[in-house]
């Protein structure tokens, strides 16, 4: 059997796709969860100093986007066709383009700059999620194949 390592802060945050994966597959893996004050020591021990990464019987896979698409890959997650899957890469950029707009909301909650967190939540991150999901509610209302409705179905899993 495959042991599977991920590695990731005690957030939510870019591990938690990954976390959402294993569970919604029903694969075991260990969630080792860096504590935020451990990091700096940590950081330097990391394939290219971030995290999330994962480790597959002990070889380091970084980068969340390389981790999704293998795990899709490995678990049937992804459709055979082609065009669906562009439209679930076509999600994952839209995110990560949805994050770096709300990226000042988490600099301020987490202390990594000034500002006023609540203020900042409702000018900044309000509008930008309300827009990221209703765009990706739509594209997952129109699937078809099952491929990119598994992703509605996360929210059925158990620890959330």
């Amino acid at each position: 059997m495959v042991a599977y390592k991920l590695y990731y802060f005690d957030l939510r945050g870019g591990g938690e796709t990954i976390r959402l994966i294993f569970h919604y597959a029903n694969i075991p893996f260990e969630d080792c969860r860096i504590a935020l004050e451990d990091w700096p020591k940590i950081k330097p021990t990391t394939p290219t100093g971030k995290v999330p990464y994962l480790e597959v019987d002990g070889k380091p896979l970084p980068e969340s986007g390389a981790i999704l698409r293998y795990l899709g890959k490995k678990f049937g997650l992804v459709s055979p066709d082609e065009w669906e899957n562009a439209q679930m890469e076509y999600i994952f950029e839209y995110f990560k383009d949805f994050l770096m707009e709300i990226k000042s909301y988490f600099q301020v909650t987490f202390h990594q700059i000034e500002g006023d967190k609540d203020q900042i939540y409702k000018d900044v991150y309000l509008p930008a999620a309300e827009k990221a999901y209703k765009k990706v509610g739509e594209m997952l209302s129109k699937s078809t194949s099952g491929f990119l409705e598994w992703i509605l179905n996360l929210k059925n899993v158990g620890h959330l």
